[in-house]
């Protein structure tokens, strides 16, 4: 569902915000503002659209034994794109702005920085997307 700018939902009521997988719903929601900025420009906008994909096949597919990665790796990430966590969560206005889905985001529009910083995770993710 898109909507023209940030949202309020259900789960944050009080919170307009960029993007959610509404789970219960089986309902991806986007601000359609913040997901074509994403879209167009990664390098200068965070890719809204594939966070939310990210982290609807990561809970699709439980069976391939999702890493655990830990707060630092908000740190390392932030060295990939320039994007540290606050400003990611200000972007997005969630609190709660899933971690492994973002790395897949980095991992994808940032490659060479991402392998660079985060080999082990470079790894996993070649394993998971077959390049």
């Amino acid at each position: 569902m898109l909507y023209p700018g940030p949202f309020p939902s259900p789960h944050y009521p009080t919170l307009f915000h960029a993007s959610e997988l509404h789970v219960e719903d089986g309902v991806l929601l986007f601000s359609a503002e913040h997901l074509v900025r994403g879209f167009m420009e990664p390098g200068r906008f965070y890719d809204v659209g594939l966070h939310e994909w990210a982290h609807a096949f990561i809970r699709s597919n439980p069976n391939l034994h999702w890493p655990e990665p830990g707060e630092d790796v908000w740190e390392l990430l932030a060295q990939v794109s320039g994007f540290n966590r606050a400003v990611l969560q200000r972007y997005v206005n969630r609190p709660d702005l899933e971690l492994l889905p973002a790395m897949m985001v980095h991992y994808i529009h940032f490659a060479p920085s991402f392998e660079a910083v985060l080999p082990e995770y470079a790894r996993y993710f070649k394993l998971i997307f077959g390049k």
